[in-house]
């Protein structure tokens, strides 16, 4: 999936297993700049992020249903 924005471009792998969400970039040594997850779930919700064996920085990114974006943290 590629995701795409006025000032950003990403390469985004879908998750969208239960199993996928909690796996994450878990034991992940090195990602790419411009490369990520795209998190799907079912239904919008609140959900937490762990950064358990996670070896680098990430920013994360909330949208909606449109795609509009909501939240970024770093």
């Amino acid at each position: 999936m590629i995701i795409s924005h006025k000032k950003f471009h990403i390469v985004a792998e879908e998750l969208l297993s239960p199993f996928q969400h909690v796996r994450g970039l878990m034991f992940l040594r090195k990602l790419k700049p411009h490369e990520g997850l795209f998190f799907i779930f079912d239904q919008a919700r609140q959900i937490d992020i762990h950064m358990l064996f996670v070896f680098q920085a990430i920013d994360a990114m909330w949208m909606d249903k449109k795609g509009v974006i909501l939240s970024v943290k770093r």
